[in-house]
């Protein structure tokens, strides 16, 4: 009897396990590719009420719902910090219109580069310690593209680590394992 309840349990475990593994996300939203891209302007009007004010700042609560505003879902993103700050640098070699990011400590899993009254959202997929970025997409009033203010980087739920997917795994495996030897007996 005991086995009959371990089987459903154990696929229940494996099926679980399968979609919550991390992969590369089609594009949704506002540019297909390997990943999230979307820009941000001045004025936007977001989910919950909010527009992007006129400085075009790249504050969590306006991230957070230009993501919503594409996906139809919420995100909960924590600032690891913005270029400059201890441990993250972002580096440029054509004056400040695209370069490359480092995070010496943390997995990113999304970026936000701001450039005169916009900021573009990238998603780094998979979540990585290196990128590179750009202002491509973002036009100031004189309509040209701007150089860099700066970049923010973020911590979001895709950034888990895969531990939790592998312990699901095992667990479903072992469950089916643990079946099999009762059913043998």
């Amino acid at each position: 009897m005991k086995t009959v309840k371990l089987i459903p349990f154990a696929i229940v475990s494996l099926v679980l396990a399968l979609f919550s593994v991390n992969s590369h996300a089609a594009a949704v939203g506002c540019s297909f590719g390997s990943g999230f891209e979307c820009v941000v302007n001045a004025g936007d009007s977001l989910p919950g009420g909010l527009t992007v004010p006129n400085s075009g700042n790249d504050k969590e609560m306006y991230v957070e719902a230009a993501i919503e505003l594409v996906t139809g879902n919420p995100i909960d993103l924590m600032l690891l910090g913005k270029d400059g700050d201890p441990g993250l640098t972002v580096t440029s070699g054509d004056g400040g219109y695209s370069g490359t990011w480092n995070s010496a400590s943390d997995l990113v899993g999304w970026i936000t580069v701001k450039a005169a009254n916009s900021f573009i959202i990238f998603q780094v997929t998979p979540a990585s310690m290196s990128g590179i970025w750009d202002t491509l997409g973002i036009v100031n009033k004189g309509g040209q593209q701007p150089t860099l203010s700066h970049i923010s980087f973020w911590k979001g739920p895709e950034n888990v680590s895969e531990v939790g997917s592998l312990a699901i795994i095992l667990l479903g495996l072992g469950g089916l394992l643990v079946a099999r030897r009762r059913r043998t007996i």
